[in-house]
């Protein structure tokens, strides 16, 4: 059994469309997929404690994310560049969760 087991859950899931041209910044793409995910698990941003970003070079830095979101007190964040599974092993370093909060994870494509 994982250290994090029971601390730590991905409550709601969020994405936005796929396309190679939206006309809108990676930061506000995020965003939409942070209210998504939020919106899925029945909490609203400032209930989010932590954020998550996974990319290769083309998305927004998690303090930047949260700033928008309207999150007051970021408890952990972290920026994971690169590609393969490193931002499916990630969640382990945030073991210490609060159970009723979630970490947002979103990637753009």
């Amino acid at each position: 059994m994982q250290p994090f087991a029971g601390r730590a859950a991905v409550a709601g899931i969020g994405m936005t469309a796929l396309t190679r041209e939206s006309g809108r910044t990676e930061l506000e793409l995020a965003v939409e997929a942070c209210r998504a995910a939020c919106a899925d698990a029945g909490i609203g941003p400032r209930d989010v404690d932590a954020v998550l970003s996974y990319h290769l070079n083309d998305s927004a830095p998690a303090v930047q994310v949260a700033r928008a979101l309207g999150i007051e007190r970021l408890g952990w964040h972290n920026d994971i560049a690169g590609g393969g599974d490193a931002g499916g092993v990630d969640p382990g370093r945030r073991g210490d969760a609060d159970t009723r909060r979630f970490s947002a994870k979103y990637r753009h494509l």
